[in-house]
Order: C-alpha cells, then sequence, then structure tokens
C-alpha cells in the first residue's frame, strides 16, 4: 500500500509562463551578458528557453535533455543524468542555460558541468523560478519561493497528474474510485481541483495501460499489478 502525504501543488498557466520567461529575459537584458546561444533543458526548460531566446533575439538555441525526477512531487528520487551525448561546438561563445525552476538544483549543476567542459567564452543560468532549498542558485529569475511546491507546468499535466491520480488509487486498493472521490484526494492532498473531463481522461489511460480496472462508474486498482 502506498501511503500518501500532503504535496502542496501549485498550477502554473501559460501566459504565467509568458510572464515569467519575458521577466527573466528582462532581467538578462539588463545586465552586459550577451548570450550567443541558449541551452533549453528539456524537457522543462524548453518553452522558456524558446520564450526568452525569441525577447532576447538570440537566434540559436539547442537543447539538452537532463532527466532527474521519478515520480512527481517527490524529492531526490533519481541523480541528474544526462540522456543523449550533448555535442554541441561551444567554444568561444557566450551560454545562457535555461531551465524552468531550480528544484534540488541537480539538473542545472550537471548542464553546468557539461557546458563548461565546451570551452565557452563565459556561462550564465536562468530560470523561472528558485527555491531557496537548491543546491545552486540561478543567475537570472523571477520567483523566489522560501517553501517547497511542486509546480503543475502546462507541458507536464497529464504525466504529473497521471501520477497523482495513480498514487492515490495504489493508496487503498480496494476501495472503488469514482471521479468525484479522486478529485476530493486531490484536494486534500495537493490542494488543487482538476476538470472532470480530463480526470476522466486520467483514469482512461491508466485503464488503457490496464492498471485499473472500469466497474460501471468506478475504478479499482487491478489485481495484476
Amino acid at each position: 500500500m502506498v501511503e500518501l502525504e500532503q504535496k502542496l501543488t501549485k498550477i502554473v498557466s501559460l501566459e504565467e509562463v509568458r510572464q515569467m520567461s519575458i521577466a527573466t529575459a528582462r532581467k538578462i537584458r539588463d545586465t552586459d551578458f550577451e548570450p550567443d546561444i541558449i541551452v533549453g533543458l528539456s524537457r522543462g526548460g524548453w518553452i522558456p528557453a524558446r520564450l526568452i531566446c525569441d525577447y532576447l533575439l538570440v537566434p540559436d538555441l539547442v537543447s539538452m535533455e537532463v532527466t532527474h525526477w521519478g515520480l512527481p512531487a517527490e524529492i531526490g528520487q533519481e541523480e541528474a543524468q544526462l540522456e543523449h551525448p550533448f555535442e554541441v561546438d561551444l567554444t568561444g561563445k557566450n551560454v545562457l542555460i535555461v531551465d524552468d525552476i531550480t528544484d534540488t538544483g541537480e539538473s542545472l549543476e550537471l548542464a553546468l558541468n557539461v557546458v563548461n567542459k565546451q570551452d565557452p567564452n563565459g556561462v550564465k543560468t536562468a530560470t523561472m523560478q528558485y527555491i531557496t532549498g537548491s543546491s545552486i542558485e540561478p543567475d537570472f529569475y523571477t520567483e523566489k519561493v522560501d517553501e517547497w511546491v511542486w509546480f503543475l507546468y502546462p507541458w507536464c499535466w497529464m504525466e504529473d497528474l497521471t501520477g497523482f491520480v495513480e498514487r492515490i488509487m495504489k493508496s487503498q486498493k480496494e476501495q472503488s474510485w469514482s471521479v468525484d472521490a479522486i478529485n476530493t484526494m486531490l484536494k486534500k492532498y495537493h490542494e488543487i481541483s482538476v476538470p472532470e473531463e480530463e480526470l476522466k481522461e486520467i483514469v482512461g489511460t491508466l485503464e488503457d495501460q490496464s492498471k485499473i480496472v472500469k466497474k460501471g462508474k468506478t475504478w479499482t486498482w487491478s489485481d495484476k499489478q
């Protein structure tokens, strides 16, 4: 049985992402650092990186895929690791590394180590948000977060919510779960509410994966799991 813990979650809209990315870009613009190329950490940092590219009129954007998290809203499950070789010539260039947030800080530290091996002229880091418990403080950011929060961004909406719902249903495997009951638990443990149609899509995904079984208008955890 999975033991549930309260994990404060904040939903971040696309407009909020745009505003924070622009605010971060303005801070960069107001310094003497002019990036020649931007490295967007995928997957979470890719959209902020593209928005910052646009605002600063930097045409060169490359991706570095760094993975860290296992299950959503769980701290420090896995060490940050580079998913694919990063083979970009950064010699003599000013490089800006962009991620969505510094949470533990491990992803940004790994990216810095990789980029610094490419003999750049200068390297700076930027995020929309900075959690103060992180091991690294970005050079540029918009929002400072003093207490740990799981931010639910538009690019991981289904992925994270599916993880939340799966964990809720696994916590009481014998129970029959309705959409309303799941939403009640999301409010209790994550302080969020999800539209009914989207929750139906999520449980439908878990059903397609044979993790849950539908019984009328409710679902139960599959005994095959």
